[in-house]
């Protein structure tokens, strides 16, 4: 990973502030969710949509757990690239908690905020480079 060391999965669990400043990214857990590791992009001048109709799109991507990790560790640099400002993943802790309409979230991008991204390349480039190392979805997220 290199340069992105300090938002590697293993680094962003070891976390034990509730918040924590990196220049222009955020990362933390918050208190609306214990379950979930929130990292985004924040210069202060970005244009974000704040949505008061209640419906806020979303990409959840599902991840077996023994993957999550290394699928965080490759998607990292084009969550920074992208300059996404709101993605969530779980916990490592909580990994073997999910249940029901939880499982296959393990990863979450809003694009709510952001509309004017190109979520198709974003996507795109994301769906490659899990696919290329043959990262494979949460088994149980099927039965949910």
């Amino acid at each position: 990973m290199g340069k992105y060391d300090d938002f590697s999965y293993d680094n962003i669990n070891k976390q034990n502030t509730i918040y924590k400043d990196y220049g222009t990214y955020l990362l933390g857990s918050f208190h609306s969710s214990t379950h979930d590791i929130s990292f985004g992009y924040d210069d202060g001048k970005t244009e974000l949509v704040e949505r008061t109709d209640g419906n806020g799109w979303k990409f959840q991507i599902s991840i077996n757990h023994n993957q999550l990790e290394q699928s965080w560790n490759l998607i990292v640099e084009i969550l920074v690239e992208f300059k996404l400002s709101t993605v969530k993943t779980l916990k490592r802790k909580y990994l073997n908690h999910l249940e029901g309409s939880e499982c296959g979230k393990e990863i979450t991008i809003y694009c709510c905020y952001e509309p004017r991204k190109s979520w198709e390349d974003i996507l795109t480039k994301i769906e490659l480079i899990l696919l290329h190392n043959n990262i494979k979805p949460n088994s149980s997220a099927a039965l949910a």
